[in-house]
């Protein structure tokens, strides 16, 4: 065969040569090959195929069972065979030891001491330093400690990985294992090891490793001061990392005032498993970092039976003032002792930490997403001396593929009324199945129906889950209904509810108000949808919604750059810690921030919201900070202190009368944004006030009818209230203003002509007394017309250019609410 494929040994065959060559082997009829040519799911079949070959006839076999002959031995295993009885555990272990025993003779002389031995395998064989590394001064200390002090010069420091196995050492120790491996055990899962991220190299950092009389490792401590403490290192360590036997404790401090809080975290060094030898303990991991973010915040979980986390914090002046000036706001309105919408999250953080504790998550893997603050009392600010009551709940908890995020609402309040709404979501990143301890409870949209038809009335009488007031009248066609609920749900799985509740109002809309005519009242379990919410989707749309201008909007910022929306970011994120009480150490302590992945001590997002807001207030509300009524942002990127940013505002909207306006801050070094949202600007008082009569003119109005679906359904309700009272088309006189208008009595008019007759207008007679006269005196039971007429055309008479300026008052108004434009509380005064 060699002589006929001479290139065999070494030509390489393509995917289409292995098939083929593959189907040749499982020819049927052919002499199967004395060799396994692949491994795969007939491995049985090329293992025995050979062997009995020729013993196939199956009445040949012992109570016909290919099965029974596994192995048939050839002319060579026969001449070594011993005629012994032997199990296969035997056999195998003769095999096993047969194959070390070759292994020792062939690379250590058959000597079982000249085979090297260590504690674990699997660890890297780096080539040490022989004296020092660069950036790095080792000291052999008297007690057995060797201390390594990190130079302060960032550009002298040594790459992670080589500080790290410098100081490891060439021996497979624990702390070596702890230092180099790439990979930590949790459970079931690899996670990187985020010790390395911890212990990486410092400017200025000093490094202390105790030794046993065994010089074996015992205890590593690392001292190192933030960059806005003094130079010297500290004597209580940042970091400290102990065994004992095969437990190993690595302890990271944060300090909070005269106390160092810590931080512990348990592995178990298994130096018996080829490979990964360091074995996170998971049991009771997340409630030791509970504990740790509850006595840093100074908070403990807890809530009232109904789900309610309070608190009760009392505004300082010098906090307000300390806040403003660390944010950048100073506000004409800010040195007078009010604080800024944004110190809402200093009075309400207790409140809302004390909820986020309650959630099962690791806090080190906390990631906010956005915060909204919304006034709720337009005469009532925040001030220094004010007494705030905060009651936060969670309003949701929910899993995606990101992780588990959480809501919380918070309401802040002052003798008893409420003041200011805080929401803010949150994320636990990483993967959760835990369901059944998530939930959503949501106020819903108000979604608007027009009942069209009888078939419309009757799929909605048909709804279990509607629930009509005994009093109403039936719903009829050309009915428009609000709906206004909410849903409170729990989760059995992804898409499952365990149970899902819809409640709330349905209000029947008249062109005079909103009657309330029955409620929704919807409760299911194992539900894989939300039937109510279904339908509203596929028959209604959302009203009280923020209209969009169709322009897309425009930047109010000024053109010049003597004004630019910038600022820079403090060099220290220590201040607002400080003062607004989030104490959260990936802020402040490089330690912490490595320990959970960040590329540095990233910047608040909440500082980065207030030094966004404050722009708001410059160029939106005109520097008058009460106006802004509600600021709703989200946390796009990470902020790192020192970094330069440039916000962009636009007035790209109107939500019931305020100005709706875009947010938007970027990194003005790499245009990468890092927030967006939105703010509610509050508009000055305004009147709008229409001409009176003698400005009347043909076709007034009509512009707006043929664009404004609102415009157009008040004119027409009123042109056919006019056709069927009075006989006379409004919308003819204003369009056409005809001279002459005759209106006819015959048939069906004679409900027109009652109308005529029994209309009066009051005057004072002679003797002073109040008299009623007809209107239209000439109209009698007799009369079968009755002809208006004005030289000017009609839209000129009285009786017309009233109605008719009222019309495109009531319709320009309707219009602008519908668009957003009219604010809250405001209505249409008439025409007179």
């Amino acid at each position: 065969m060699a002589n006929d494929y001479h290139s065999s040994p070494t030509q390489t065959l393509t995917q289409e040569d292995v098939v083929h060559f593959i189907s040749l082997c499982l020819t049927p009829g052919r002499k199967p090959v004395p060799f396994i040519p692949v491994l795969d799911d007939k491995f049985d079949f090329w293992f025995k195929k050979d062997s009995l070959w020729q013993s196939e006839d199956i009445d040949a076999v012992v109570d016909q069972d290919p099965g029974r002959v596994a192995i048939l031995q050839g002319p060579i295993a026969v001449r070594h065979s011993k005629l012994v009885d032997q199990p296969v555990k035997q056999i195998l272990g003769d095999i096993y030891h047969a194959h070390i025993d070759a292994i020792k003779e062939a690379y250590y002389g058959g000597s079982d001491l000249a085979i090297p031995v260590v504690e674990y395998l699997g660890a890297r064989a780096e080539q040490l330093p022989a004296g020092s590394l660069g950036g790095i001064v080792k000291t052999e200390l008297l007690e057995g400690s060797v201390m390594y002090e990190v130079s302060r010069e960032g550009d002298q420091l040594p790459d992670g990985a080589t500080f790290l196995e410098y100081i490891a050492g060439a021996d497979h120790t624990w702390l070596r294992a702890l230092l180099t491996s790439s990979a930590v055990v949790q459970g079931k899962h690899l996670t990187p090891n985020y010790v390395q991220n911890v212990l990486r190299p410092r400017p200025g950092q000093t490094i202390i490793v105790k030794y046993d009389a065994r010089r074996r490792p015992q205890v590593l401590t690392v001292h190192h001061n933030r960059p806005s403490t003094p130079t010297a290192a500290s004597r209580h360590p940042a970091v400290t990392v102990t065994a004992e036997g095969d437990r190993i404790s690595v302890v990271i401090f944060e300090k909070r005032g005269s106390k160092y809080l810590p931080l512990e975290f348990l592995f178990k060094y298994v130096p018996w498993q080829g490979h990964n030898p360091i074995h996170e303990v998971m049991e009771g991991r997340n409630k030791r970092i509970k504990d740790f973010y509850a006595s840093l915040w100074s908070v403990v979980p807890s809530a009232d039976a109904s789900g309610i986390f309070r608190s009760n914090f009392t505004v300082e002046d010098e906090v307000v003032r300390d806040f403003t000036q660390v944010i950048g706001n100073t506000a004409e309105l800010y040195l007078t002792g009010a604080a800024p919408m944004d110190f809402a999250i200093v009075a309400g953080w207790q409140a809302i930490v004390t909820a986020l504790l309650e959630i099962d998550g690791d806090l080190l893997r906390l990631v906010h997403l956005s915060n909204r603050f919304q006034i709720l009392n337009t005469g009532e600010i925040i001030r220094a001396g004010d007494k705030i009551e905060t009651e936060a709940v969670v309003n949701s908890v929910l899993i995606s593929d990101a992780g588990k995020a959480v809501e919380v609402r918070a309401t802040l309040r002052k003798s008893g009324l409420p003041v200011l709404e805080v929401l803010s979501s949150f994320l636990y990143r990483g993967k959760f199945t835990d369901y059944e301890s998530t939930f959503k409870n949501a106020v819903e949209k108000p979604v608007e129906i027009n009942i069209a038809s009888p078939k419309d009335v009757a799929v909605l009488m048909s709804k279990p889950w509607m629930k009509w007031s005994p009093d109403v009248e039936p719903l009829s066609p050309g009915s428009t209904l609000v709906f206004r609920l909410e849903t409170h749900a729990r989760f059995k799985a992804a898409t499952v509810y365990s149970r899902i509740r819809t409640l709330g109002t349905v209000e029947l809309k008249t062109t005079r108000e909103t009657v309330v005519v029955g409620k929704v009242e919807y409760d299911a379990v194992d539900a894989h949808g939300n039937l109510v919410l279904s339908y509203l989707n596929r028959f209604g749309k959302p009203i009280e919604q923020p209209v969009a201008f169709a322009s897309g909007g425009y930047s109010i910022l000024p053109s010049s750059a003597t004004f630019p929306a910038e600022v820079t970011v403090p060099t220290s994120n220590e201040a607002y810690a400080q003062c607004s009480g989030d104490l959260n150490p990936i802020h402040t302590n490089p330690y912490f921030a490595d320990l959970a992945g960040l590329p540095g001590t990233i910047t608040h997002g909440m500082w980065t919201s207030a030094s966004t807001r404050k722009f708001v207030e410059i160029f939106a509300a005109n520097n008058q900070p009460s106006r802004v009524k509600e600021f709703d942002v989200k946390f796009v990127d990470m902020v790192l202190p020192g970094c330069q940013l440039e916000t962009k505002l636009s007035h790209v909207g109107m939500a019931n009368g305020k100005k709706l306006i875009k947010v938007e801050t970027f990194i003005k070094e790499t245009g990468a944004k890092v927030l967006e949202g939105s703010a509610e600007v509050e508009q000055p008082s305004t009147a709008c006030v229409f001409t009176g009569q003698g400005s009347q003119e043909v076709g007034m109005g009509m512009d707006l009818y043929q664009q404004s679906p609102v415009a157009r359904a008040v004119w027409d309700r009123a042109d056919a209230h006019m056709l069927a009272t009075y006989g006379v088309s409004i919308l003819e006189i204003v369009r056409q203003n005809p001279k002459t208008l005759t209106v006819h009595f015959g048939g069906r008019g004679a409900a027109i002509r009652a109308h005529y007759m029994s209309m009066t207008y009051d005057v004072i007679d002679a003797n002073g007394k109040l008299v009623s006269k007809l209107l239209f005196p000439e109209v009698t039971e007799e009369t079968q017309s009755h002809t208006f007429s004005h030289p000017g055309g009609l839209l000129s008479a009285t009786q017309f250019t009233q109605p008719a300026l009222t019309l495109m008052e009531i319709a320009s108004f309707s219009d602008m609410r519908e668009s957003g434009l009219v604010q809250e509380g405001c209505a249409f005064a008439g025409h007179r």
